[in-house]
């Protein structure tokens, strides 16, 4: 069977903020997704799931799809599709990412992916249970549909959960330059440079506390966080 997909992204590896947290591997929506052993068939075997799924949903077999209603207005399961892809392409930024999991509270789950949104962050999920596989393709996307509603950019992708030892979500990682891929290959000096928190916070409470550290990302967290209070 087919695993999940994998794309990238990238986060900060600073302090723990507060609060308890939803453990990341307790909820069955995200199992232990063991990778393929080669990063680059991984992924080359994860866009190909992706491609086939968007052009059956294409193809009209969305409407065979049980289970999942899609409103006259809002994002359908081809355009779910369609974001998936262009953020296997590039996604929206790999300096601030979220690491959540489909266990949160739905109301906080929401209102991160929101916020994640409007400040180009990534949201990073370990996995879906059932991976993104053909048969599996109605399900994941039920469960992904009300996030990728919000705009906001998603990735899965469980190495980056090993390489920033998430186990408790969210956890907000803000870093620079390409701390993703030096966390991956296990380059701790690089991946140090970065700022972490972790708990049942919202992303305003955590860039406001990076903004008046004395961090060289504070200013790069201010910039975020403006982001968040401008209103066009």
């Amino acid at each position: 069977m087919k695993k999940p997909v994998m794309k990238m992204l990238l986060l900060v590896l600073l302090g723990a903020i507060a609060s308890t947290g939803y453990a990341a591997d307790k909820h069955l929506a995200l199992p232990e997704i063991n990778g393929y052993g080669d990063d680059a068939v991984a992924r080359q075997k994860s866009s190909q799931a992706i491609d086939a799924a968007s052009q059956e949903a294409r193809n009209g077999a969305v409407r065979d799809f049980p289970k999942i209603k899609v409103p006259s207005s809002g994002v359908d399961i081809d355009q779910i599709a369609a974001r998936y892809n262009q953020t296997a392409q590039k996604p929206d930024d790999d300096n601030l990412m979220i690491f959540v999991t489909l266990g949160m509270p739905g109301k906080a789950l929401i209102n991160l992916a929101r916020q994640a949104a409007r400040t180009r962050a990534v949201l990073v999920l370990r996995g879906v249970e059932g991976g993104l596989a053909k048969g599996n393709w109605p399900r994941a996307m039920e469960a992904l549909k009300p996030i990728a509603e919000t705009g906001a950019s998603i990735i899965i992708h469980p190495d980056l959960f090993r390489a920033y030892k998430v186990v408790q979500a969210p956890t907000f990682v803000l870093t620079t330059g390409r701390q993703g891929e030096a966390c991956l290959n296990n380059l701790r000096k690089e991946c140090s440079q970065s700022l972490r928190a972790t708990g049942d916070v919202t992303l305003d409470y955590v860039l406001e506390r990076w903004a008046q550290g004395g961090s060289p990302l504070a200013a790069e967290a201010q910039s975020r966080l403006a982001m968040l209070e401008y209103r066009p």
